[in-house]
């Protein structure tokens, strides 16, 4: 997977996938979307034979956070950094790395 913000690819061992972005409009929030899409995405993923589900989620986004680990993801840690082509690039919004495998996240 190419990953335009960085300009680079991504890549992930076979049964692995990634959602990259989730985004839920302000006026929409609070409506019960966050667990539909990461329920149903689950369900889609797993369909097509991934085995392990995984994503970035803002540190500070504490409410997706929640709506992840209530759908059976968890925390792997914190990326305050990448390195693209031996550079450093610091994040100024830390993210969680979050996984799912299996049934869990549906």
């Amino acid at each position: 997977v190419y990953i335009m913000d960085y300009q680079c690819d991504l890549m992930l061992p076979e049964g692995d996938c990634m959602v990259l972005d989730t985004y839920i409009a302000p006026k929409m929030r609070g409506r019960g979307l966050a667990s539909f899409l990461v329920t149903e995405s689950s369900r889609e993923m797993q369909s097509r034979g991934f085995v392990r589900r995984l994503s970035f989620v803002r540190a500070d986004n504490a409410p997706m956070l929640r709506v992840a680990e209530k759908a059976g993801y968890r925390r792997l840690g914190q990326v305050d950094f990448f390195i693209i082509l031996r550079r450093k690039y610091f994040r100024p919004d830390p993210l969680v790395l979050i996984e799912a495998r299996g049934t869990a996240g549906m």
